[in-house]
């Protein structure tokens, strides 16, 4: 019974620190720190109740780390919703030689 208020509190605080960086991010008030991320670890870390296949292993880009987790938590949970029952959620990357940036003034 403690797992479960834990589990549901830590999702409960999860949600109202999420509410609260999109309303920043809205309002032009988040400013992103761009880093170093895996992106095969934030979508491992973002699917914990979620089988996921992620392809490469280990793919690194620069971004902001809140930003592109917002992103792939959303993606996966409409993919956990939406897709088929019962079957891995698969995340293929591809790297290409291009840099593209997206910039906030």
């Amino acid at each position: 019974a403690i797992d479960t208020i834990t589990e549901e509190l830590s999702h409960t605080l999860d949600v109202l620190v999420n509410a609260s960086r999109i309303t920043s991010i809205l309002s032009g008030n988040y400013t992103p720190e761009i880093t170093l991320v895996d992106l095969s670890s934030i979508c491992a870390a973002c699917g914990q109740n979620t089988e996921i296949l992620v392809n490469p292993q280990h793919c690194l880009v620069e971004t902001d780390p809140a930003l592109i987790r917002f992103i792939f938590m959303n993606a996966i949970s409409n993919a956990a919703k939406y897709g088929a029952k019962h079957q891995p959620i698969l995340i293929d990357f591809s790297i290409e030689e291009s840099l593209n940036r997206v910039s906030h003034d």
